[in-house]
């Protein structure tokens, strides 16, 4: 009578699929995205995971360590969108629909699903040590920023942003904007382009800078709001 015999690997830590290595969390979440229909794809399915709807599909984050060759041709992956190449660390984004069709292995020798990222800034008081200056630790006093007017030269500035107004949303803290790019209107004194907005209604009716017409952006809103946000929604 033949016996069979049945070997078990065990790869610790983590997983393995097609000799790419990758954390238990990490094959859960794909193996979960595999199993959904197509007619399941949503933002609501999708909300705990770092995937993002481009050009009339689902995508999903991926970060990872390349293997020696690389060969992303053979990666078979229709859509595949490369990211950032740093050393031997790569990111992509990945059509949700060809995750059970990917070659991995051809690239990587270890993936990883990163984590969804809000853009709240909610902690940053206190990952930055602001909480710390605010009530003088190691300082004569505590320093709050009040009434201190700071200007930030950036791009992509929402006027309009709840981050910009007092906690109880009622009144903008926003002095004054120069927008360098805007040709109708009034010129700061001793400039000879752009359009100055020096009160709430000019402020109001602007709405943002022009980024709107160069395509839409945030950034001076995302920075301005670090370093003098309310906090307030």
């Amino acid at each position: 009578m033949k016996r069979l015999c049945i070997i078990l690997y065990f790869l610790i830590p983590g997983y393995c699929i097609a000799q790419v290595k990758m954390s238990s969390e990490t094959l859960q979440i794909i193996e979960h995205l595999e199993s959904l229909e197509k007619s399941d794809y949503s933002a609501e399915s999708f909300s705990r995971y770092p995937v993002y709807y481009i050009k009339n599909s689902w995508y999903l984050s991926i970060a990872g360590e390349l293997n020696l060759s690389p060969d992303w041709s053979a990666m078979n992956a229709p859509g595949l969108i490369k990211g950032s190449v740093v050393g031997n660390i790569a990111t992509l984004k990945v059509p949700v629909s060809e995750l059970s069709n990917i070659g991995w292995d051809n690239v990587f020798d270890y993936i990883e699903v990163p984590s969804k990222v809000n853009p709240h800034l909610d902690k940053v008081i206190k990952d930055t040590r602001a909480d710390s200056v605010q009530w003088g630790l190691g300082l004569p006093m505590g320093y709050t920023g009040k009434d201190v007017i700071i200007g930030v030269a950036d791009w992509g500035f929402d006027y309009t942003h709840p981050m910009f107004y007092d906690t109880l949303l009622q009144e903008t803290r926003v002095v004054a904007a120069w927008d360098q790019y805007r040709n109708q209107g009034d010129l700061p004194d001793g400039f000879d382009y752009g359009v100055e907005f020096d009160n709430v209604d000019e402020l109001m009716n602007a709405g943002s800078d022009t980024s709107n017409i160069y395509g839409y952006n945030t950034h001076g809103t995302h920075v301005a709001g670090i370093a003098g946000g309310g906090g307030a929604g």
